[in-house]
């Protein structure tokens, strides 16, 4: 962990000592007494109330590795031995997700959401986080990793979007059907270009049914069009303010 976070996390450690007595005592530590209660009309944010459980550390573990497998997807796609990918998945659970402990960190010490402070933190654990991963697997490995990355979110996106709408009109996407798609897609992001609709139509055409490629064809023509008018409103926008400090779209 870096300088940066090392030193919110001290920080933090010594404004959780002054305040030990109050927040020790369990689950329900905002009074000592069981059976007691606080009067307030406040919101209570209950996530101090999760962390304090004996179940949290074991449950919140869990959730980071199947973070870890939604992120990217089969591992052992990098050819890892067994303990060394075993060492990786738990690296990747520890570094996955570091803003949590650096918005605990820095708003228990007085230092705001947003704020030049905070984002600075928030860069440093994000680059710390990354540099240990490709310390621990190479420059080529780690490539390979992003690789993973990139491709498990595009499939993601495939299968929650396109494959969604297919499913519910009983038209449901083969794993072989989402691989083709997505590929024609991570083609075009690797040479960091957007992927361009005549190819991914000319896909589509190739590896789906006619009844899948009808709705298909619905679906992106309709975005096509949602696309053009949102485009032609926001040129509007500007032309009648055109010294407006931002445009923002909200649904209509």
């Amino acid at each position: 962990m870096s300088a940066e976070i090392g030193r919110l996390r001290n920080r933090l450690a010594t404004a959780e000592g002054k305040n030990r007595s109050a927040s020790a005592g369990g689950i329900n530590s905002g009074d000592r007494s069981a059976g007691n209660s606080v009067q307030t009309n406040e919101t209570v944010d209950v996530t101090g109330f999760i962390k304090r459980d004996p179940a949290y550390a074991e449950i919140h573990r869990k959730n980071l590795l199947l973070t870890v497998r939604r992120r990217y997807g089969d591992l052992k796609a990098l050819g890892l031995p067994p303990d060394k990918l075993s060492q990786l998945t738990e690296l990747l659970a520890d570094t996955i997700n570091p803003y949590d402990d650096v918005k605990e960190a820095a708003l228990a010490v007085g230092i705001k959401a947003g704020s030049p402070e905070f984002n600075h933190a928030m860069s440093d654990a994000y680059n710390s986080a990354n540099t240990a991963v490709e310390a621990f697997l190479g420059s080529s490995a780690y490539q390979e990793l992003q690789s993973l990355e990139s491709a498990s979110s595009v499939r993601a996106n495939l299968e929650s979007n396109l494959g969604a709408t297919l499913a519910a009109a009983g038209l449901a996407l083969s794993n072989d059907q989402v691989s083709a798609l997505a590929q024609t897609q991570l083609q075009y992001q690797r040479a960091a270009q957007s992927v361009s609709a005549q190819a991914y139509n000319a896909k589509a055409a190739e590896v789906l049914t006619p009844d899948q490629l009808e709705l298909f064809t619905e679906i992106t023509t309709t975005e096509k069009e949602s696309n053009a008018l949102q485009q032609r409103a926001l040129e509007a926008a500007k032309r009648q303010y055109p010294n407006a400090h931002g445009w923002s779209f909200s649904a209509p």
